[in-house]
Parts: structure tokens; C-alpha cells; sequence
């Protein structure tokens, strides 16, 4: 499922390649950990929606201190937008909460 995710992103952000091969790095140890699996059967969340959700909380956290030599803010915005709409889509978070994210990131997305 891991997998099934990067290769979606990949080829939706092919320029964050090298981003990539890092953070699945982190994320596959998570996984292999059993946190991911155990995370999903507590809060009754899918598997790909948890993935999404620790890709989200990274790139915000980028975007914010805006430091990553792999993936320059600029280039995180968008894929920010791609996680936060795949966990509406996966249901994630409901629609009060998108909006205080969104109002959170908006000096840091249009500023």
C-alpha cells in the first residue's frame, strides 16, 4: 500500500523524486514498526489515509520552516493541496477542520 501511494505521487509530482525516496524511507519504517496498521485499526482510518496524514504533517511542517534542500516550500504547496484533498477524500477530516488547516497555511501558501 506504501508502495501503491509513492508511485501515485511520483508520477503526479515526478521534480520531488529525490524528496520522495527519503521521506518513503522514514515512512517504511513506521510501517515495518506496525504503528501505521495499529493507528488505522484505532482510529478506523485506512492505511492509505494514515500514509497521507504523516506525508501531510511532514510537508507542513517544511512548508512552515520552509529548510528542505530536496523539495524547496515553492514546490511542497502543491503536494500539500494533493494530501489534504486525498484525506477529504478518504474522510479523514471533515470539512471544519480543512478549514482551520487551510486558514493555518495561508501565510505560507499565498504570502
Amino acid at each position: 500500500m506504501i508502495q501503491e501511494v509513492e508511485k501515485e505521487l511520483l508520477a503526479t509530482f515526478p521534480e520531488l523524486a529525490e524528496y520522495f525516496n527519503l521521506v518513503f524511507l522514514w515512512i517504511e519504517n513506521v510501517h515495518q514498526s506496525g504503528a501505521i496498521r495499529i493507528m488505522s485499526q484505532q482510529i478506523n482510518k485506512t492505511q492509505r489515509a494514515i500514509t497521507y496524514a504523516f506525508l501531510l504533517g511532514q510537508v507542513t511542517a517544511q512548508i512552515k520552516t520552509g529548510n528542505d534542500v530536496l523539495a524547496p516550500s515553492k514546490k511542497l504547496i502543491h503536494l500539500w493541496e494533493f494530501l489534504l484533498n486525498k484525506l477529504v477524500e478518504e474522510k479523514y477530516f471533515d470539512s471544519k477542520r480543512v478549514k482551520e488547516m487551510r486558514a493555518d497555511m495561508e501565510p505560507y501558501i499565498n504570502g
